[in-house]
C-alpha cells in the first residue's frame, strides 16, 4: 500500500531480477522492493505518459529496462 511506501495504488507490472529485487511499475514511477523497504526511481517529469511504467525487464547482461508511453529506458540504478 502507499502507507507502506508504494508510490501509487495502481501497479502495472511486477518483475523479479537476478539479484532478488522485486520491481514494481506503477502509474507514478518505478519502485524497487528488497524484501524490507521500497526505493523509488522517479522519472523527472510531470508528463503522465513518462511516469507510468508499463513493463520492466532485465537483459542477459544484467541491464534493467523500463517501458512507458514514450519508449524504453535503461535504468541507471545509481542515479
Amino acid at each position: 500500500t502507499m502507507a507502506e511506501g508504494l508510490s501509487d495504488l495502481l501497479v502495472n507490472s511486477i518483475y523479479k531480477d537476478s539479484e532478488g529485487f522485486v520491481w514494481l511499475g506503477t502509474d507514478n514511477c518505478l519502485d524497487r522492493f528488497d524484501g524490507v523497504k521500497i526505493k523509488h526511481y522517479p522519472f523527472p517529469t510531470a508528463d503522465v505518459k513518462r511516469k507510468r511504467v508499463n513493463v520492466v525487464l532485465q537483459t542477459a547482461v544484467q541491464e534493467l529496462w523500463v517501458g512507458n508511453g514514450l519508449g524504453l529506458w535503461q535504468l541507471n540504478k545509481s542515479t
